[in-house]
């Protein structure tokens, strides 16, 4: 039985690393993706434990993003963090990557190999696409979560390992519903449940991620570009993004080649992105577009109130955070009206 002096010395570090760890996140998250501000808290407290994690959503919508988030925040920083992904594997290759394989196991000779469960066994291991995993491989991994117990593929002898398993998926209980996934590991794995929404959704996101997928590019590519044009920021915001995150990457970089200047403009982006924007054009004042604006007013007002009380009420500060300058700032905030009233003098 734990000592208790031990239990309470636990809960008063934890008491004071998670709000300290949340509040770096927070400005970590503003300034990456400022949609995923509020999971600041969840998000560090999900680090300092070692219960499994499940990230929900669609392919490129940051899961794996985020699980780096939570592997860089945890104690397990310093260890490996690995990324398996489920689906780009055929099940006889997944099983040896995930598990490992015994000597011989292959019945022409091959060498013992240890697999990621074993690479990771300090560390963090993301499991991309889990629904995509076999009967017979859920089961392993349940056994995994419950006992930390395994044996390779071919091979009778136990293992244990220690690796963290964060679990990526798109639609899940969906799969739960058709019997193509075990219910008991679905509920096993929900020690915590992110749930992230399409880039479409998440229209804050894009102006950050364009600025940092810009400089990422030029570092690649040998390029010298200064800025994104906010009419180019503009028509990014304006498309729908079916392949969310991933898409967005690959049109920046292709935009970054085609840039022959210091500043990317709209006209560097693929023809299919200025295309959606002029065929989107006539449709510009249609109710539907004025709900969306309204939406991205609301919005934009609401992280920019978040965002000014995270720096104190210091608008400078704020506006570095949101990558705008300071006189853009004061504007929107007197747009939203979030300017304080002066107070008037009595004669």
């Amino acid at each position: 039985m734990p000592d208790p002096s031990l239990t309470v010395l636990a809960d008063e570090l934890l008491a004071t690393t998670v709000p300290t760890q949340a509040a770096g996140l927070a400005r970590r998250l503003l300034a990456q993706t400022p949609s995923l501000w509020h999971l600041a808290d969840p998000i560090a407290l999900a680090a300092c434990h070692e219960l499994p994690v499940l990230l929900a959503g669609g392919a490129g919508t940051g899961r794996a993003y985020l699980a780096w988030v939570i592997h860089s925040c945890s104690p397990r920083q310093p260890q490996r963090f690995v990324k398996l992904s489920c689906g780009e594997l055929a099940p006889g290759i997944l099983d040896r990557e995930l598990f490992g394989i015994a000597t011989g196991a292959d019945g022409i000779g091959s060498q013992s190999r240890p697999g990621e469960l074993h690479d990771a066994s300090l560390g963090t291991l993301l499991l991309a696409d889990i629904e995509l995993l076999s009967g017979e491989q859920q089961a392993r991994l349940l056994r995994v979560l419950e006992t930390g117990e395994f044996e390779r593929a071919g091979g009778t002898e136990t293992e244990t390992t220690s690796a963290r398993i964060l679990a990526a998926a798109s639609g899940l209980e969906e799969a739960m519903v058709h019997g193509r996934f075990r219910h008991d590991l679905y509920y096993r794995l929900q020690g915590v449940v992110f749930r992230l929404l399409p880039l479409r959704e998440r229209p804050e996101d894009i102006p950050p991620l364009a600025r940092a997928m810009t400089a990422a590019a030029c570092l690649e590519f040998a390029k010298d570009i200064m800025s994104v044009a906010p009419d180019t920021l503009n028509m990014l915001g304006a498309y729908t993004w079916p392949g969310n995150i991933r898409q967005l990457r690959i049109v920046i970089e292709q935009a970054v080649l085609a840039c022959d200047g210091g500043v990317l403009r709209p006209k560097h982006l693929p023809l299919s992105i200025q295309g959606h924007n002029a065929d989107h054009s006539a449709s510009h004042y249609s109710a539907a577009a004025y709900r969306e604006r309204s939406d991205s007013d609301e919005r934009e007002s609401s992280l920019i109130q978040r965002t000014l009380a995270l720096c104190g009420n210091n608008r400078t500060r704020a506006a570095q955070a949101l990558g705008i300058s300071r006189v853009t700032l004061y504007k929107k905030m007197k747009k939203h009206l979030l300017l304080p009233r002066r107070r008037s003098s009595r004669v």
